[in-house]
């Protein structure tokens, strides 16, 4: 779909609209105007969308020469974090090419700042070591109280200290690919649970001798 041709006489304003700071869990709307700047009708077939977190909404399908349509994104944070850049397409037909969809190009942009800040992304399990630690803090709701914890690998233990989790595997060499999670129960409803996931820290190798200085000798 990206190797549509684009209708010349149809503008999109603005082309990408950036949302700010978000927060998450909650529903913020983006607004385009599209204008048909050719002296025919053109027919919005269809607004394609790249994830579930945008709901388009259009005033009408139809825009007469010279006419306009809104075009409303809801975004939905929910349980994205950090930087975020949603394309979308608006499809469309010219009566004088009735059998060829074109298309033009948008995006939604922003920012969603976390309720739950994480010391770390992930537990992180260096060679050779049993435990690692995760700590949560304020994001932009208050902390929520930490009931419960558990662990999807059966070789892992873990524990709430306080507003930490600790989870420690049995095995110091056993290997975790990211698959395996730790799941945190809270008592807030719209973040019930969080989930982090286990991942081994691979150390780093030795760079090789350049084999050429190791073989110089000036004597």
């Amino acid at each position: 779909a990206d190797d549509l041709p684009a209708v010349v006489g149809l503008t999109v304003a603005p082309e990408k609209y950036d949302l700010g700071t978000l927060l998450q869990h909650t529903e913020t709307p983006a607004t385009f105007t599209l204008t048909n700047n050719t002296n025919r009708p053109i027919q919005i077939a269809r607004i394609a969308k790249s994830c579930s977190c945008s709901e388009p909404n259009l005033s009408t399908n139809d825009l007469p020469p010279g006419g306009t349509a809104t075009l409303t994104i809801l975004f939905k944070s929910q349980l994205r974090v950090g930087s975020i850049d949603v394309p979308l397409q608006i499809q469309f037909v010219d009566p004088e090419q009735p059998d060829v969809l074109k298309v033009q190009q948008i995006s939604v942009i922003g920012k969603v700042k976390p309720e739950i800040e994480q010391s770390a992304p992930s537990f992180s399990f260096h060679e050779g070591v049993h435990t690692a630690i995760v700590t949560l803090r304020p994001g932009s709701a208050p902390l929520p109280k930490l009931n419960a914890v558990s662990c999807s690998h059966d070789k892992v233990r873990v524990k709430l200290d306080k507003d930490s989790i600790i989870a420690e595997r049995l095995d110091p060499f056993l290997k975790f690919d990211g698959s395996d999670y730790v799941l945190v129960e809270t008592d807030q409803p719209m973040m019930k649970w969080l989930r982090i996931p286990l991942v081994s820290v691979m150390p780093k190798s030795d760079p090789k001798p350049d084999a050429k200085k190791e073989s110089a000798n000036p004597f």
